[in-house]
C-alpha cells in the first residue's frame, strides 16, 4: 500500500518548455521522497504538456492534468490545491530550481514549530541559462518581522513556500483578479490574521530571472500591491489608509518617488508606523525599520539637495538623528558641499537636471 505523501508540491506551469525538465528533474532529486507533484498545465502553446506527461509516466508521484484553454494563474493554482490530500503543501514554479533538500528541511521546521502556517526560505538568483546570479541577502526570518514588514511589500518568495493545508485552504486560497502577480502577497495579507510566518536563512531555491517571468513591476501588479499594502496599513493603524497613501510610502522605501513629488505626507507616514511599531513591535524589528527608514530619508535628501534645499536638508538631520553613523558615509561631504551652494547656482543646477530628464 502506497503510503500517504506528506507534501504536495503544487505546480502552475503556461508555455514553460524551456526551462521545465529542468525544474521537474530538480524536484526528483528530493531527499524527501514521500511528496505527491500536482502539475496543472495552463493550456500551453509550446511543448509544456509534452514534457509534462513524459516526466509523469516516469515518476508516478507526478499527477498531471490540464487546462484545455488559459484560464490564468490564479484559476490555475487553485485548481492544484483542490487537488491536494497532503497535510503540507509547497509551491514551486515551473521555471525554477529546487535543491534537494527543500522539501526535507521544510518539513522538518514545519514539524518542530506547529504554529507556523507559511514557511519561505532564502534563494539564490539565476539567469536563463542557470548562471548563478546573486543570493538574496537579508531575509526576515521571524514572524514579527515578516509580519510587520509585510505592510511595505511582499517580503517571501512565493515559489519557496510551504504551507499547512488546512491554513491554505481555510483562506479560501489564491483570489481572483490579482493574476498579475500579487496573488501570492494578496493571500499571504489574509493569511496574516489566521497563522504566523517564518523563512529559512539558507538558499533551498534557485529563482530564474528571466524575460517571460510572471511577475514584474508592471502598473498593474503594483496597482494591486498597492491595494494590498493600503489594507495590511489600515488595520495596522486603525483607520484608512489609501492607495496613494500606501504607494507612496512604499515608493519612499524602495527609492522610487519622483523628485517633483511631495515626499512629506509618506514621511509623516512612515514616522507614524515607526511611533506605533514602538509600542508594539520587538526592539529587533523596530530596529530594523529605523535603519530602513534612516537611508529612505538619507536617499530622499540626497535627491533633493538641489530642487528642495530646506526639504532636503530637514530629511538629511531626521536620518542623521536616527542614523548617526550616516555622517561616515563616503557621499556626506558631497552632500555638504552642494547644500552650501549659493542660491543662483542652485537654480542654474535645477534647470540644467529638468532639461536633462525632458531629454
Amino acid at each position: 500500500m502506497t503510503p500517504k505523501p506528506k507534501v504536495c508540491v503544487c505546480m502552475a506551469a503556461y508555455n514553460a518548455g524551456r526551462f521545465l525538465n529542468a525544474t521537474l528533474a530538480s524536484l526528483g532529486e528530493q531527499t524527501l521522497t514521500n511528496y505527491e507533484l500536482i502539475v496543472v498545465d495552463d493550456g500551453s502553446t509550446d511543448n509544456t504538456w509534452e514534457i509534462i506527461c513524459d516526466h509523469s509516466l516516469k515518476d508516478q508521484r507526478i499527477k498531471a492534468s490540464r487546462n484545455e484553454t488559459n484560464r490564468g494563474l490564479v484559476v490555475t493554482r487553485n485548481r492544484c490545491l483542490n487537488q491536494c490530500s497532503a497535510p503540507l503543501i509547497a509551491i514551486a514554479d515551473a521555471d525554477d530550481i529546487f535543491y534537494p533538500q527543500r522539501l526535507s528541511e521544510q518539513a522538518r521546521f514545519m514539524e518542530q514549530h506547529p504554529e507556523i502556517g507559511v514557511l519561505g526560505t532564502a534563494v539564490d538568483y539565476i539567469d536563463q541559462n542557470g548562471c548563478r546570479q546573486a543570493t538574496g541577502e537579508d531575509v526576515y526570518l521571524t514572524d514579527s518581522d515578516i509580519r510587520f514588514f509585510l505592510m511595505l511589500g511582499p517580503c517571501i518568495v512565493n515559489t519557496t513556500t510551504m504551507y499547512r493545508r488546512e491554513a491554505l485552504l481555510g483562506s479560501g486560497g489564491y483570489r481572483e483578479g490579482f493574476d498579475v502577480g500579487a496573488e501570492d502577497y494578496e493571500l499571504w495579507a489574509r493569511l496574516s490574521s489566521l497563522t504566523q510566518f517564518a523563512n529559512l536563512p539558507t538558499p533551498l531555491v534557485a529563482v530564474r530571472r528571466h524575460f517571460g517571468s510572471i511577475t514584474g513591476r508592471s502598473d498593474a501588479y503594483l496597482a494591486k500591491l498597492f491595494l494590498v499594502a493600503s489594507s495590511l496599513l489600515s488595520g495596522y493603524f486603525g483607520h484608512a489608509i489609501t492607495d496613494r497613501e500606501a504607494r507612496d510610502l512604499i515608493l519612499l522605501f524602495w527609492g522610487g518617488l519622483r523628485v517633483d513629488a511631495d515626499c512629506r505626507p509618506a514621511v509623516r507616514l512612515a514616522s507614524a508606523l515607526q511611533s506605533t511599531g514602538y509600542k508594539v513591535e520587538t526592539a529587533d524589528t523596530m530596529r530594523r525599520f529605523s535603519q530602513m527608514l534612516a537611508e529612505a530619508l538619507w536617499r530622499e535628501a540626497r535627491n533633493r539637495i538641489y530642487a528642495q534645499r530646506r526639504l532636503s536638508l530637514a530629511l538629511a538631520c531626521r536620518a542623521i538623528r536616527i542614523r548617526p553613523s550616516l555622517v561616515a558615509h563616503p557621499g556626506f561631504p558631497k552632500y555638504i558641499v552642494r547644500g552650501m551652494t549659493p542660491g543662483f547656482a542652485r537654480v542654474q543646477i535645477k534647470r540644467a537636471l529638468q532639461r536633462r530628464d525632458c531629454c
